[in-house]
C-alpha cells in the first residue's frame, strides 16, 4: 500500500512538473510572439545616444514615398556593423524606409554602374532620383534625406563689405562650420554686397547680415528695406557695441537696440565669464518648439521692442537670460544701477513679421530674426550645445521649413565625469576604506558565531 501511495505521489509531482514546464515554455513562446509582432526598445543612456533625434523622427512620420538605401560594404569594413545597426532604426520607425548591403567586390557590375570607388559608399534613392551619402552617421543620413525630399535647393546669402562675419574663414571667430551644416541641410551658401546688382536679392531665399563692422550705406539699406518689405527673409546678427548702422533700420521695425552688453553673474557657474550668459528656458514660439538645449552667448546685447508697432508688424521674443542678469551700460563697472541699467530678464533674440498690405495678399510675408550677438555660432561655439541647432532653427523658420525645427542628430561626444575634492574623497573613505572594512568585520563575526556553535 504504501508503494501505490508512493508510486502516486511521484506520479503526481511529475506530473506537475511537466505542466509547469510546459506552462513555463508557453509563457515564453507567445512572449516572443507578442514582442516580435510588437517590437519595443528603450535606450537608457544619458544623451539617447542610440536613439534617432526628432527630427529625423519627424521626417520618418512624414514620409509619403518609399525611401531606399543602397551600402557598398565589404564584410570586413570597419564601420558595416555600426551602419547596419543605423539602417535598422530608420526601418524600424518608418515601414516605407528600405536599405539593403552589397559587396562591391561580389558585385562588381553593380558597383561600376553606381559608380563606387571605394569600400564604404552608400546611395539614397527616392524614385528615380539618387543621391550619394556623405557620411556614415545619423547626421549624414538624415541631411541625404532632407535634400532628397525637400526639391529645390534653397539658398543662403551672406552680406559682406562691411567686416562681416566669414564663411570661408576657418579660424575660431569664423563661420564656416555654419556654412557646412546649412550645406548639409541642403542649402547653397553665397556672399552678396548690398552696393552691387551682381546677385539679385530675389535669388536668395534667406539674407544673413552677419555682425557689420562698418555702417550699411543708405543705398544699401534701401535695398535691405525693399527686400523685407517684399516678402524676404532676413537674419541679422549684431554684437554689443556695434550696430552696422542698422540702430534706425531695427526701430522701423519695431526693435530697439541699446549700448549694453548683458551680465549674469550666475552664468559663471556654467560658462565660467559673467557676460556669457546662457539661456535654459525659451519663450512659445515656432523657432524654441521642442528646442530644451542650453545656449551660450559669448558677448550679447539686449533687444527689446520699440514701443507702438508699425501696422502688420508683429514681434516675438524667442531667447530671454535669467533673473540674475542685466543689461549694462557702463563699460566701466559692471555692477547694477537700477536707474540706467535694465533688469533681468533681458530679451537677446526676436523674430518678426510683416504681413503685406491689402494689394499684396499673395505676396509672402516677411520674416526677421534678430541677434543681439554673433560668437554664439561661430567656429568656436557653435558645437556649444544647442547653439548650432538655435542657429539652424532660425534659418528653417525664416525659410518656412518650420518642419525641420528640431534638435539635429548629434555626434557621439566625450563626457569626462567632474568632481570636486569633497566627492572625491568620500569616494575614497567609502569605497576603498569603510566597504572593505565592513566585509572584514562581517567575516569576522560569522566566525566567532560559528565556532561558538
Amino acid at each position: 500500500m504504501n508503494d501505490e501511495s508512493s508510486g502516486r505521489r511521484r506520479l503526481k509531482y511529475g506530473s506537475n512538473v511537466v505542466v509547469g514546464t510546459l506552462f513555463v515554455f508557453a509563457i515564453l513562446v507567445l512572449g516572443n510572439y507578442i514582442a516580435t509582432r510588437h517590437p519595443k526598445r528603450f535606450d537608457l543612456t544619458e544623451g539617447q545616444l542610440y536613439s534617432l533625434s526628432d527630427q529625423t523622427l519627424k521626417l520618418l512620420s512624414e514620409l509619403q514615398e518609399e525611401i531606399h538605401i543602397q551600402a557598398f560594404f565589404q564584410e570586413t569594413h570597419d564601420s558595416k556593423k555600426k551602419f547596419e545597426d543605423l539602417l535598422k532604426e530608420y526601418r524600424y520607425h518608418s515601414p516605407k524606409f528600405y536599405y539593403e548591403f552589397i559587396d562591391p567586390v561580389k558585385n562588381p557590375v553593380l558597383a561600376q554602374q553606381m559608380g563606387v570607388t571605394e569600400d564604404g559608399t552608400a546611395f539614397i534613392r527616392r524614385g528615380e532620383k539618387t543621391q550619394r551619402i556623405k557620411g556614415e552617421t545619423e547626421q549624414d543620413v538624415t541631411n541625404a534625406f532632407i535634400q532628397m525630399t525637400r526639391g529645390a535647393q534653397k539658398k543662403a546669402c551672406f552680406t559682406s563689405g562691411h567686416g562681416e562675419n566669414d564663411f570661408s574663414d576657418t579660424g575660431a571667430q569664423g563661420y564656416s562650420v555654419a556654412k557646412e551644416e546649412l550645406e548639409r541641410e541642403g542649402y547653397s551658401v553665397a556672399s552678396v554686397q548690398l552696393f552691387t546688382e551682381d546677385v539679385p536679392l530675389s535669388e536668395c531665399h534667406v539674407l544673413v547680415v552677419s555682425a557689420p563692422q562698418k555702417a550699411l550705406l543708405e543705398a544699401e539699406q534701401k535695398r535691405l528695406t525693399d527686400y523685407f518689405n517684399g516678402g524676404g527673409r532676413v537674419l541679422i546678427q549684431l554684437d554689443p557695441y556695434q550696430d552696422g548702422g542698422l540702430r534706425a533700420w531695427l526701430q522701423r521695425q519695431g526693435l530697439r537696440i541699446e549700448e549694453d552688453i548683458v551680465v549674469d553673474r550666475l552664468a559663471r557657474l556654467f560658462s565660467g565669464d559673467i557676460f556669457t550668459p546662457f539661456i535654459g528656458d525659451y519663450p512659445e514660439h515656432p523657432i524654441t518648439e521642442r528646442f530644451n538645449l542650453a545656449t551660450f552667448f559669448p558677448g550679447v546685447r539686449s533687444i527689446s521692442h520699440s514701443g507702438e508697432l508699425p501696422p502688420g508688424v508683429e514681434v516675438s521674443d524667442i531667447a530671454r537670460t535669467g533673473e540674475q542678469s542685466w543689461a549694462e551700460t557702463d563699460k566701466a563697472v559692471f555692477e547694477f544701477n537700477s536707474e540706467e541699467d535694465s533688469a533681468g530678464p533681458v530679451t537677446i533674440a526676436v523674430a518678426v513679421t510683416r504681413s503685406q498690405e491689402e494689394e499684396a495678399m499673395e505676396a509672402k510675408e516677411g520674416r526677421l530674426v534678430v541677434f543681439g550677438d554673433s560668437g554664439f555660432a561661430n567656429n568656436t561655439y557653435f558645437s556649444y550645445s544647442g547653439n548650432g541647432d538655435f542657429f539652424l532653427n532660425a534659418i528653417s523658420w525664416l525659410v518656412e521649413q518650420e518642419d525641420l525645427i528640431s534638435i539635429r542628430p548629434k555626434e557621439t561626444g566625450y563626457t569626462p565625469v567632474q568632481m570636486t575634492r569633497e566627492q572625491i574623497s568620500k569616494i575614497f573613505w567609502g569605497g576603498v576604506v569603510a566597504l572593505p572594512l565592513f566585509c572584514v568585520l562581517v567575516g569576522v563575526v560569522v566566525w566567532l558565531f560559528r565556532r561558538r556553535r
